[in-house]
C-alpha cells in the first residue's frame, strides 16, 4: 500500500512537471506546433499533456518497472539529443548542395568572401521590407515564411 502511494505521488509529480515543461516549451510564432498537441490546433489541453507526459514516461522507463533512475533518464536525454544530430546533419545535407551552389555565383566551385557578403546583403535586402536598414522580427519571420514556401514551390 505504502509503495502503490508513494508511486502515484511519484506519477503525480512527473506528469506536473512535465505539464510546466511542455506548456513552457512553447515554440516561437510560426515554429511547427507545440510539443504533445496531440490534435494539431496549437493548443494544450490538459489531457495532451498527462498523455505525453505518460508517453515520455514509459519511453524513459527502458527495463518497464514502474520506475526511470538517473540513468535511465541520462540515456534518454543521450537518444534524444542523437536523434536530433541526426535529423540536423540530414536536414543540412539536404540543403547542403544547394546552398553552396548559390553562394558559389561564379561557378568556379569556390566561395569567395565576396561571394558570401553579396549573398548576405542580398538575403537582408530581400527581408527589409520598408528598406530603412533594419530587421524587425515580423520581417524576419516574413523572409523565412517567404523562404519555405519558395522552396516548397521547387
Amino acid at each position: 500500500m505504502i509503495k502503490q502511494s508513494i508511486l502515484a505521488l511519484m506519477s503525480l509529480g512527473l506528469v506536473s512537471a512535465a505539464a510546466i515543461s511542455v506548456a513552457s516549451a512553447q515554440p516561437p510564432a510560426g515554429a511547427r506546433g507545440l510539443p504533445g498537441d496531440a490534435d494539431g490546433d496549437g493548443t494544450l489541453t490538459k489531457e495532451e499533456v498527462v498523455a505525453d507526459a505518460g508517453a515520455r514516461f514509459n519511453k524513459m522507463d527502458a527495463n518497464t518497472d514502474g520506475y526511470v533512475t538517473e540513468e535511465e533518464a541520462k540515456a534518454a536525454r543521450e537518444a534524444r539529443v542523437a536523434e536530433a544530430e541526426g535529423r540536423r546533419r540530414k536536414m543540412m545535407e539536404k540543403r547542403g548542395g544547394k546552398s553552396f551552389e548559390r553562394l558559389d555565383t561564379d561557378g568556379d566551385a569556390r566561395v569567395t568572401k565576396v561571394e558570401m557578403v553579396a549573398s548576405a546583403e542580398a538575403r537582408f535586402d530581400r527581408a527589409d521590407a520598408n528598406a530603412d536598414g533594419t530587421l524587425t522580427k515580423d520581417e524576419m519571420r516574413a523572409a523565412a515564411r517567404a523562404r519555405r514556401d519558395a522552396k516548397k514551390e521547387e
